[in-house]
């Protein structure tokens, strides 16, 4: 395995310990305020992830690529309508 793609990984990796970490966040936000916070958007984008991380170090390295370019989307996306239910800004 070349370093780009250890660098890859590692970033990829991340990205999924912090989609996990927003998921808690989530999950403890509608737990506690009794507000619909979709927690699940933040869990199975990670095992998505996951599946094709492990596909693309058998396949092409473009694959590790692409899924850390998506992960960073779907984390900012996510990340960001958490934040904003959680300080209540209206649309």
């Amino acid at each position: 395995m070349e370093g780009y793609q250890l660098a890859l990984l590692a970033a990829v990796v991340c990205e999924l310990i912090l989609l996990a970490f927003i998921f808690c966040i989530a999950r403890f936000y509608e737990l506690k305020f009794r507000e619909r916070t979709y927690p699940i958007f933040f869990l199975v984008p990670s095992l998505v992830f996951l599946a094709l991380a492990a596909f693309g170090f058998y396949a092409i390295e473009l694959d590790v690529l692409i899924t850390n370019v998506c992960a960073i989307v779907v984390l900012a996306t996510a990340g960001l309508l958490l934040y904003r239910k959680m300080m209540g800004v209206s649309r």
